[in-house]
């Protein structure tokens, strides 16, 4: 019983900055640019600036039509920040 509670807790834990996201996309708002008439998908920012694969942070995602970045958190963690 407590190892499946345990997996549902990790499963709905929030994400760090620091972990990848699920498939590769933000797990907390749409991969798609949130602009009016964009709606190109969203690709990590440190990708488009070069940075190493260490040092990515995978909570800050950006559309590389205007370079806008959009921040991958639960929606009561930005709230509270």
């Amino acid at each position: 019983m407590y190892a499946a509670l345990r997996k549902v807790i990790q499963f709905h834990r929030p994400l760090g900055p620091d972990q990848p996201r699920p498939g590769g996309r933000p797990k907390y708002i749409s991969p798609k640019c949130p602009v009016p008439g964009c709606n190109k998908d969203l690709v990590l920012d440190d990708e488009l600036d070069g940075v190493s694969p260490e040092s990515v942070f995978h909570d800050e995602w950006t559309c590389p039509s205007h370079r806008e970045i959009f921040i991958d958190h639960p929606t009561e963690q930005v709230a509270s920040a």
